[in-house]
């Protein structure tokens, strides 16, 4: 089976269906599809839940501009249907699997901060006798098109304004922060589609050990890894010392969970999945900061 469960042979199988063009019409991937909406219409945070930190009017601007964006420029198709699965995914094993250690939890963004300000996810670490630290996650799975440039691009002037993202609907897990949230490091996360089709069959047939030691969870800490160093070193460079120590206390937390975790990148399917093309166009995409 591979890695303590994870069938390498089945992955392989994923990527040639998905080669074949047959991804949309995949049963498992309109099951997966289903799935991860229904998480996010049961997790979103919601606008209308703000009315004691905003104007009304402003709210109702705010979802006006969402439904015009949906409707005029939004993004469709196999690309987005696939990055919605691989974010539901990660949504839920964050939590259920501890992809990022025992101390993440995950927040589903109000379509405003999703669409709006380009954070489809937070992760919250609430560490042990330190504050609240937070990551904003965008997730892509498709590689060869300039989705993956653009959200790069946007990372890249956030730094160079020494200006991280802003998710304007905010409460924390415990409710105990709500409003506005500033200076968030973010990066990206993504698979290309035949791993997300092998993560979805696992996850719709609920394979919960399979979920809880996939390598993938390995390949996206090593994304998290390279990119905070990146960016941090990019800050450092630039001056912007207020992004520099964002990302540098995001790096630190991250480097824990790899420790915490003890994984390394030795296992065979691990170092399969470092093929992975929309891995590679994230690394690729690092250049561009050095």
């Amino acid at each position: 089976m591979g890695y303590n469960g994870y069938n390498p042979m089945e992955n392989r199988m994923a990527r040639q269906i998905d080669s074949g063009g047959t991804f949309e019409t995949n049963p498992t991937v309109r099951l997966a599809y289903e799935k991860a909406q229904k998480l996010f219409r049961e997790h979103a945070i919601q606008p209308k839940n703000f009315g004691d930190l905003y104007d009304q009017k402003a709210i109702q601007a705010d979802l006006a501009k969402v439904d015009h964006l949906k409707s005029n420029v939004f993004e469709t198709g196999s690309g987005k249907i696939a990055a919605d699965i691989l974010e539901g995914i990660v949504f839920d094993q964050i939590e259920l699997s501890n992809w990022f250690g025992s101390h993440a939890h995950t927040l589903k963004t109000s379509e405003f901060d999703d669409i709006v300000n380009g954070v489809d996810l937070i992760v919250e670490f609430d560490e042990p006798e330190s504050r609240k630290a937070h990551l904003a996650l965008g997730v892509d799975a498709t590689y060869g098109a300039d989705t993956i440039s653009k959200k790069f691009g946007r990372i890249k002037r956030d730094i160079d304004q020494d200006r991280l993202a802003t998710i304007k609907y905010f409460e924390s897990g415990d409710g105990r922060i709500k409003g506005r949230l500033t200076q968030v490091p973010r990066i990206v996360l993504g698979v290309e589609r035949g791993t997300v089709l092998s993560l979805a069959r696992a996850w719709t047939e609920g394979r919960k050990g399979e979920l809880a030691v996939h390598p993938v969870q390995e390949l996206l800490l090593k994304q998290a890894r390279s990119q905070l160093t990146v960016f941090a070193h990019y800050a450092r460079m630039r001056g912007r010392h207020e992004s520099r120590r964002s990302y540098d206390e995001a790096l630190a937390i991250v480097n824990g969970i790899s420790g915490e975790k003890g994984l390394t990148v030795s296992s065979e399917s691990v170092r399969e999945m470092l093929a992975d093309k929309v891995h590679l166009e994230i690394l690729e995409q690092l250049d561009t900061f050095r």
